[in-house]
């Protein structure tokens, strides 16, 4: 394994002793393969590092892969030839997305993040805050040119509106009067330290910077980077801080040096960062370098064992490797991709190329003294999830915002979840119990009236009850695979935004109120005339206006909560045929017992009357929901009275004729041929017998006591 390092007095000393721990860490254990350490001083220059390498091939021993590679220009060069060479190139901290081209770079890997991974967290942020008219704003070079160009195009494919995309080399007027012309408050910068601080300070002398703007600005600066050395920086330090104050940046996962998690070496990543340290001659800068260069080691050194180990099922070893041996580099690559193992720096794995790893979320916060990157959330890069650091809340500068709740229920959207299933469960097991019970007692009737033997039939109250019970349970089952499957959920929507405009202002002078309805202009002008007319008086006064209704950046913007899920539609057509079921079986036993012509006991009419009334408002309401769309107080209005008006209508038509009945305090049998006809001889002999009794018990409005009399 060769090596190459940018400087002899940190790098190299930090690889060598990466190398003396994996010999221990190995337990001793001799490995051919990395017996011979080649270092090689990089440089920061591709023309040294190319000559390193056409010398070290031609030296023996034999050469399976190259770890190091600080700079992304280094490597960008050098991959182009260790990629005929067939060796597999692992970097440490090169984060040019020009490396991800798999075709013209088949063996290039690295263990720190590329600036892609970044892109893609960046894009998360904007995406979560709802951010559109973007401006992106880079230096112009070989290095930051291609992450530009990526970024905009990434921006582009996410539906977000890139309205400038400014290069820059020295003059930097033209892109800042250009964000202002175009009202753009969203930018993203792609250069060094030094150009940014001349752009800074270009938007403090041009007022872009406050409130109205975002500031994104790489994530690989060192600390206090915004202080100002540079003689061509025509602001001061104060004046810089000032504009990227509360500014977010993308950028690795932090150093760790905890004592409980072990590496793949059996050791905790404190003991391998106290082993560095026991070197005198190693500094304590550049720790996340030694962390990515340490499992850059073991990246390679692990696909190697595994690549031995598949070449002994084929009967072969890696002493079979050749500098043309596409055969067994493209096992080598394959092990690579399929690297997991706990390192020095994290979890390392590789998705589509890409090292997996979290993206911390950073923003500026403190003084000017003070003032660092401080993580307020974390992008996951294999689950492409976004998710905010509660300890650490986002803060807006100099931000007023004005929150006018219609309802000031003060409800939560968890809480506002558990009523979207509530409702919904309510309904219909309200409507279950109403035409469950209504059907169930149709259907005693149904059995009994129909009944052409001469079996006695005994349906009692708790066969009902029971009936009812199990029409329950089927809904109880439907929402309980509802809810697990796809839970019913608040979601908050835009309904609209639209600009503020506010011409009703009011001027307070001596404890009085004075309205004044004029636009902006005028009321500013009147505003001055009042100071000329009281400039001999000392008198406080105050102006108490919402703000310029001119300005672009202020809107209205109109929120609505309502419930849904992934599979809205198929969840309630599940629901509403049930229902539907249910009403067309109540409809054959209205229509089944129509002709029985005791009055206490043939609800058919009423039935047909209620299932007709049901069926009318569902549609009206389900018509009216459609048509009012997000006028949500009309349209809980609307829904509100269907069903009000249903269930009191069916309520009506249930149980009025019976009150009726009991208030005239009689209830008689008329001739029934269907009735005659469908009884037995045994019975019709007995009715007439027990006329008497018969009579007597009709008289009763208790539907069990008359069924008893019939089955006697």
């Amino acid at each position: 394994i060769s090596f190459f390092a940018a400087e002899r007095n940190v790098l190299t000393i930090i690889l060598v002793t990466i190398c003396k721990i994996f010999e221990q860490d190995t337990h001793g254990k001799k490995n051919s393969f990395t017996d011979q350490i080649l270092v090689h001083i990089e440089k920061l220059d591709p023309a040294t590092a190319v000559n390193d390498f056409i010398h070290m091939v031609a030296e023996k021993p034999l050469k399976y892969g190259i770890v190091g590679l600080i700079a992304s220009a280094v490597s960008e060069v050098l991959c182009l030839t260790t990629k005929d060479w067939n060796m597999a190139t692992i970097s440490s901290s090169s984060v040019s997305v020009t490396m991800n081209n798999a075709a013209k770079y088949p063996y290039f890997y690295r263990t720190t993040l590329s600036d892609a991974s970044y892109i893609d967290a960046q894009i998360a942020v904007i995406k979560h805050f709802k951010w559109n008219n973007i401006a992106v704003v880079y230096q112009i070079s070989s290095t930051y040119s291609p992450t530009a160009s990526l970024l905009i195009n990434r921006l582009q494919k996410n539906n977000i509106t890139v309205t400038s995309s400014l290069g820059v080399l020295q003059y930097y007027d033209h892109a800042i009067e250009n964000l202002k012309s175009k009202q753009i408050r969203i930018i993203l910068t792609v250069m060094r330290p030094t150009q940014l601080k001349k752009l800074l300070c270009k938007a403090y002398q041009n007022d872009v910077y406050g409130q109205k703007y975002i500031w994104f600005i790489p994530g690989f600066f060192p600390e206090k980077w915004y202080i100002v050395k540079d003689t061509e920086v025509n602001c001061t330090t104060e004046q810089v801080f000032e504009v990227v104050k509360n500014c977010f940046s993308v950028y690795r996962s932090f150093n760790r040096t905890e004592n409980v998690t072990k590496t793949i070496s059996g050791k905790t990543t404190w003991e391998i960062y106290q082993s560095f340290y026991a070197n005198p001659e190693i500094s304590r800068i550049h720790d996340h370098l030694k962390a990515y260069t340490y499992d850059a080691i073991w990246t390679l050194a692990s696909a190697l064992n595994a690549t031995n180990t598949e070449l002994r099922k084929r009967n072969q070893t890696l002493l079979d490797f050749t500098y043309t041996n596409k055969e067994i580099m493209n096992i080598i690559n394959q092990k690579i991709l399929e690297s997991s193992f706990q390192g020095l720096s994290g979890h390392v794995s590789y998705k589509k190329r890409e090292r997996v790893e979290e993206v911390h979320i950073l923003q500026m916060n403190g003084n000017i003294s003070t003032g660092e990157m401080v993580s307020v959330g974390i992008y996951d890069f294999r689950l492409e999830s976004l998710r905010f650091n509660f300890s650490n809340e986002i803060v807006w500068p100099d931000v007023i915002t004005l929150s006018l709740d219609t309802d000031n229920s003060g409800i939560t959207l968890d809480s506002f979840s558990i009523l979207c299933g509530a409702q919904i469960w309510i309904l219909c097991y309200g409507f279950t119990l109403a035409f469950g019970s209504l059907f169930a007692k149709t259907w005693r009737v149904y059995r009994i009236f129909t009944n052409k033997t001469t079996k006695t039939i005994g349906i009692k109250d708790w066969h009902l009850i029971t009936t009812v019970a199990n029409l329950l349970i089927i809904d109880i089952i439907i929402f309980i695979i509802w809810t697990a499957v796809d839970r019913l959920k608040g979601t908050v929507k835009t309904i609209s935004t639209e600009p503020f405009l506010r011409t009703d202002f009011e001027i307070s002078l001596m404890g009085k109120s004075y309205p004044v309805n004029r636009t902006w202009k005028e009321y500013n002008n009147e505003a001055k005339l009042v100071m000329m007319q009281l400039d001999q008086k000392i008198l406080q006064y105050f102006i108490n206006v919402w703000d310029d209704p001119d300005d672009p950046d202020k809107r209205i913007q109109i929120d609505l909560q309502y419930c849904t899920c992934q599979n809205i539609a198929v969840w309630l057509g599940i629901v509403c045929g049930y229902k539907f079921l249910l009403l067309i079986f109540g409809s054959f036993l209205a229509f089944e017992t129509r002709k029985v012509n005791m009055k206490i006991l043939n609800d058919s009419k009423f039935i047909g009357f209620s299932i007709y009334n049901v069926s009318v408002f569902c549609l009206l309401g389900v018509l009216s929901s459609v048509a009012v769309g997000n006028q949500e107080t009309l349209n809980y209005c609307l829904r509100s009275g269907c069903i009000i008006i249903c269930t009191t209508i069916t309520m009506i038509m249930v149980f009025l004729p019976k009150i009726l009945v009991w208030k005239d305090g009689k209830s008689y049998i008329e001739p029934s041929s269907h009735f005659m006809s469908t009884s037995t001889t045994v019975l019709q002999r007995d009715l007439q017998a027990d006329g008497n009794v018969l009579s007597r018990y009709l008289q009763l409005s208790d539907l069990n006591k008359f069924q008893t009399i019939l089955q006697q």
